[in-house]
């Protein structure tokens, strides 16, 4: 709103979520319409309208309505749909508070499960179900629960027990059904998978996807003709869903029907125009489109985005030829900084092989030219990796590459126990895979194994992994559990190959060590001299500079020299020239909750009868 004299002027901006041919505009004060227009909107245009000789009034309301009138959306000048201000409490809110889990009921585990689960803890969520199903295995909710997180972890066969037994003392609930479907289809156990698919399948909720998974099952079988006619089930019920679009034209286009294929084709390049699958489908029916093979090549996982739909067809040849392409590498393809190209991910050869194997064909050389090639940025997360390098692993038991893979799908997975022991055999073959050393200790320390044998690890690790500030780090770690001292300890952190060119959580850690172990003057002089990129919830230089003032304060109190703290403490925040990051703005680092418990350790040693 903008005053003109005795006039005034809106400006109206409007974003819409789907199309609205001829809307009808409305300004109103109050019931009374003031102007009208009739307009056209779309997603992919912001309206803007500027009304202009308006009567000064306090207030106009917008209204927008369908071509026939409908009201979709009122708004009045100054009024929202705020909480009115008499029921908005200053200061902590009120929360649920959990008693004690030696006092827990069932309820109160599940509660605290579907929250961490919620923030993404899903390790955490997943043992808190557990926890709850010794002291309450029968509870119906928990099982359903747990095998749900498991079913999502890829956890399969724990998925299976204590779904079947959720559905076993609740017939009817197909939530239920579904998810043990889920979990039968991948452990193979497709006569059972059908039957409670079926089932699940008579819930709206959960209609189409068991319907694309029994497609999938038939489509396995080579009924390609009864797996269409699910999809097509699953599309009447919701056409815009892509996933199935996808399904039809592959399976339309196996049936030969080609002129259909072409026909569905275009209504989902309108519906879809970015999904990748479906532009390769229009390749295969014979459209030419080097931008999406270029657009392929900037990620490895884009081209397993699409063999895996294949693959859960059935339609192995597909997978195959995609899996084969001589994508490009030239100046066209974008990628991420450290994404491999397409001829140097193992992921693809491995992939390859597989299919070969379940075309009756030898992928012997695709496994073997798999393990050669290095695993930098290569991290394995689908269910389909499993069938595909254990498919590996039993062709050559010496695919080290291969066995590190697998661990790295575990541990994906939450099975520290089987990465550990796909990762141990990968050491005995190849222990010189970069980051296998180091996610050994990390998970060996992270799942309470012998802290000892983590320490060897990331002692491992500096011979083959050198420059991995994380084996350093991991190793400082594990020592510090172990209870060695922080002397020892900074020479683990300083033995880094090249510490001038260190990163900043190196140099950081490092000063903190030090002055652990009350070398401040060494501590100090790490930080000279140094660009220390800033990062978002991370420590900056200023507050890493000032934690080590005061720790020497503590020191100088512990040793009754209450004078000298006293003058570190009201010079922490003076700059330090050689010391980036100390000169400006480190008023706020003398406010983090590390350097206010520092300064209460000083008042306590040196209280005011001594100062």
């Amino acid at each position: 709103r903008r005053v003109q004299g005795a006039q005034v002027m809106l400006e109206v901006g409007l974003n819409v979520t789907r199309e609205l041919p001829d809307a009808c505009i409305e300004l109103r004060d109050g019931t009374k319409l003031v102007r009208e227009e009739q307009v056209s909107l779309w997603p992919q245009q912001t309206y803007r309208k500027v009304f202009s000789a308006l009567a000064a009034i306090p207030a106009y309301t917008f209204q927008l309505r369908t071509h026939d009138k409908q009201l979709l959306l009122e708004h009045t000048e100054g009024k929202y749909d705020f909480v009115p201000r008499d029921q908005v409490h200053l200061g902590k809110q009120p929360s649920y508070q959990f008693p004690r889990q030696a006092q827990f009921g069932a309820d109160d585990y599940l509660a605290a499960a579907s929250e961490r689960e919620s923030n993404g803890q899903l390790p955490d969520a997943l043992k808190t179900y557990r926890d709850g199903l010794i002291n309450f295995p029968q509870s119906i909710a928990l099982n359903r629960a747990a095998g749900r997180l498991e079913v999502a972890l890829q956890q399969y066969d724990h998925a299976e027990e204590h779904l079947a037994k959720a559905l076993l003392w609740r017939s009817n609930d197909q939530e239920t059904a579904y998810y043990l479907g889920l979990a039968e289809a991948a452990n193979g156990r497709e006569g059972n998978a059908r039957m409670h698919l079926e089932f699940a399948q008579q819930a709206d909720s959960f209609h189409a996807p068991a319907l694309l998974v029994l497609a999938q099952l038939e489509a396995r079988d080579r009924k390609i003709d009864r797996a269409l006619t699910l999809v097509e089930e699953a599309l009447a019920a919701r056409p815009d869903l892509a996933r199935a679009g996808v399904m039809q034209l592959a399976l339309l286009r196996t049936l030969g029907r080609q002129a259909a294929a072409k026909m569905r084709l275009q209504y989902w390049q309108e519906e879809d125009p970015t999904n990748s699958t479906i532009a390769y489908e229009a390749v295969r029916m014979g459209t030419s489109n080097p931008a999406l093979l270029a657009h392929l090549a900037g990620d490895p996982q884009r081209i397993l985005d699409l063999a895996t739909n294949y693959m859960s067809m059935g339609l192995y040849e597909d997978a195959l030829e995609l899996l084969s392409e001589k994508y490009p590498t030239g100046s066209e393809v974008f990628r991420e900084p450290g994404t491999p190209p397409t001829d140097k991910y193992p992921l693809l050869a491995y992939y390859r092989g597989y299919c070969r194997y379940a075309l009756g064909q030898s992928g012997r050389a695709d496994f073997a030219a798999a393990s050669e090639l290095p695993t930098d940025y290569v991290f394995p997360n689908r269910a389909e990796s499993f069938l595909v390098l254990r498919k590996a692993v039993e062709v050559n038991p010496q695919d080290g590459t291969a066995h590190f893979l697998l661990g790295s799908l575990y541990l994906s997975s939450d099975q520290p126990q089987l990465a550990l022991g796909e990762w141990q055999m990968a050491r005995q073959i190849k222990p010189s895979i970069p980051t296998l050393e180091r996610n050994m200790g990390y998970t060996i320390l992270h799942s309470g194994g012998p802290v000892e044998q983590a320490i060897d690890l990331f002692r491992e690790g500096t011979k083959y992994d050198s420059h991995n500030i994380e084996v350093y780090l991991g190793l400082e770690e594990a020592m510090k559990r172990a209870g060695r001292p922080a002397d020892e300890r900074a020479q683990v952190l300083e033995s880094f190959p090249d510490m001038k060119g260190a990163p900043a959580a190196l140099i950081f850690r490092t000063t903190e060590v030090l002055a652990e172990a009350g070398q401040f003057a060494r501590a100090e002089k790490l930080l000279e001299h140094r660009f220390f990129p800033r990062e978002e919830g991370g420590k900056s230089a200023g507050d890493v500079y000032v934690d080590l003032r005061l720790q020497q304060a503590v020191a100088r109190a512990t040793t009754h020299d209450c004078r000298t703290a006293d003058r570190m403490v009201a010079s922490v925040t003076n700059p330090a020239a050689t010391v980036p990051g100390t000169t400006e703005k480190i008023a706020p680092s003398a406010e983090t909750a590390s350097s206010r418990l520092l300064r209460k350790r000083v008042d306590e040693l040196c209280p005011a009868s001594a100062r």
